[in-house]
């Protein structure tokens, strides 16, 4: 090979090792910018983003929260007072029991059968009370000294009780009967026994008695005594 040769062949060689010089260089340098971005961020595959519910209206600003019901539509006031129940209002429409302290008593005589007495016991509401009675008297002779005498009281169901009203000033009867005739060892001359001085009454639904005078004579049979409910 000719001088000419060997010099081109050497031309050749150095552009083939320069060349492969560059392209490990250019290697080199992309190999350090890829370790110097670090590597790629793999990409994970996730549930879709959840839609954020809206604000409710406490959560909601000034500017976009709507006007609340009560002011777009203001209650209007109650025309209706309401009127409590009191303690003043409920004695107003409750009538009371007539208590033996609101009553007094009397006796009247009626008129006398053959061996056969009868009289009126009238109850008076002495207060200034509305009040009600309703039903049958308890009833006990006494004497002089209001020890109780003998007394044998039976009721008569002439009419049924009803509930009466008695205002202030008013009154109720029953009527009592009793014989004057003796029976069993009761003596057959002179009274058939101690003659009562008075009567104690005893209202319905109460334990209080009151007393009423009796100047109607012995009350035979052993102090029995008949009597109709209050009318």
């Amino acid at each position: 090979m000719t001088s000419h040769g060997l010099d081109t062949v050497s031309r050749i060689a150095i552009r083939a090792s320069g060349v492969l010089m560059v392209g490990v260089l250019l290697a080199s340098c992309g190999q350090q910018a890829q370790q110097a971005a670090g590597p790629a961020p793999a990409v994970q595959a996730g549930p879709a983003p959840s839609v954020p519910a809206p604000a409710s209206s406490s959560e909601s600003t000034a500017g976009t929260a709507p006007p609340s019901r009560s002011a777009a539509h203001p209650r209007k006031p109650s025309t209706q007072a309401s009127t409590p129940t009191t303690e003043a209002s409920r004695q107003s429409t409750t009538v009371e029991r007539c208590h033996t302290s609101m009553l007094t008593g009397s006796l009247r005589q009626g008129h006398p059968a053959a061996g056969q007495r009868y009289a009126e016991l009238t109850l008076h509401n002495g207060s200034d009370r509305v009040c009600t009675i309703h039903g049958y008297p308890g009833l006990q002779l006494v004497d002089s000294n209001g020890h109780p005498l003998a007394t044998d009281v039976h009721r008569i169901p002439r009419q049924e009780p009803e509930p009466i009203r008695l205002s202030s000033g008013e009154s109720v009867s029953a009527t009592l009967h009793w014989g004057v005739v003796p029976t069993g060892e009761e003596p057959v001359s002179g009274p058939c026994g101690p003659e009562p001085a008075g009567i104690e009454v005893i209202p319905p639904d109460e334990r209080e008695p009151l007393t009423v005078a009796w100047t109607l004579g012995p009350v035979c049979g052993n102090g029995s005594l008949d009597t109709t409910a209050l009318h």
